[in-house]
């Protein structure tokens, strides 16, 4: 969150873990926003309304129509292998554990 506000960039706050409540600066950098929490609702309808709330951003910020990907339903299947063009080429609602942290990694962002 600090991150996104120090280089204003547009954040979209998720609760991860049931009864987590942010204190100190992160408190009142997201208690203006509404959050997706994860711990509470299932979790393809939250991943859904994280989508719509990205979907949003990028609209708000002019992104291209063309360049939108259309939300598909999510299935349970984890992919085990990736190549190199991997992020280049795939939704990110195919990702897999992995490559979430992987993409991280690459973005030098903290987990």
């Amino acid at each position: 969150a600090e991150y996104s506000v120090e280089r204003n960039k547009a954040s979209i706050p998720m609760l991860m873990q049931t009864g987590y409540k942010a204190q100190g600066w992160l408190g009142i950098i997201n208690g203006a926003k509404l959050h997706i929490d994860f711990s509470q609702l299932p979790f393809d309808e939250a991943f859904n309304l994280l989508v719509r709330e990205i979907e949003a951003v990028r609209s708000s910020l002019g992104a291209n129509e063309n360049d939108r990907t259309v939300a598909i339903p999510i299935n349970n299947q984890i992919t085990t292998t990736m190549s190199s063009t991997y992020f280049h080429y795939h939704n990110v609602q195919e990702w897999s554990a992995d490559d979430v942290i992987e993409w991280l990694n690459r973005e030098k962002l903290q987990m």
